[in-house]
């Protein structure tokens, strides 16, 4: 009786684990991107110059315009304003590719890159990044406003609306 009792419960309970344990992945994710903004708001005003943070896809040193953003990204101070790191730009830090089953893409604004300026002023867009549940509740979106600030919420509540994993 103990067993058929043990048996129900975790049939009940792990596929709950499993949700949460998703969901907690996909937000440390959209923390860690969040944060990598943070950091080239932050820098572009210590610095006073301009810092983009584009996609990577391995090369730890180069944007990436042909990669995804969930290949990984970097952080760079961006001397001309360009988007792309040249001599005397410096890497301020280089992020790691999302673990497989990760979709996570950007729209026109900031398909490829995000810049602020000295003033911390950014460009404005929305990101969408969805794990192997697709899009829907799970999704999340992160909205990036002129003034550079960025904030997540669900891909679903999102102004303007995301209505898909590819934006």
């Amino acid at each position: 009786m103990a067993l058929a009792v043990a048996a129900i419960l975790l049939t009940i309970a792990i596929p709950s684990f499993q949700t949460l344990i998703q969901s907690n992945r996909m937000a440390a994710n959209v923390n860690e991107f969040i944060a990598a903004l943070n950091l080239a708001r932050s820098e572009a005003i210590k610095r006073g110059v301009a810092v983009t943070l584009c996609k990577d896809g391995g090369s730890a040193s180069a944007c990436n315009n042909a990669a995804n953003w969930e290949a990984g990204w970097i952080v760079f101070s961006d001397l001309n304003g360009d988007g792309v790191v040249d001599a005397g730009d410096e890497v301020l830090r280089v992020y790691p590719a999302l673990d497989s089953g990760y979709t996570f893409n950007g729209n026109n604004n900031v398909t490829n890159r995000v810049t602020y300026n000295r003033r911390g002023m950014g460009t404005n867009g929305t990101l969408v990044m969805c794990d192997d549940r697709g899009f829907g509740e799970h999704a999340r979106a992160i909205g990036i406003a002129r003034t550079g600030r960025a904030q997540a919420e669900h891909a679903t509540e999102a102004d303007p609306p995301v209505e898909s994993c590819q934006i």
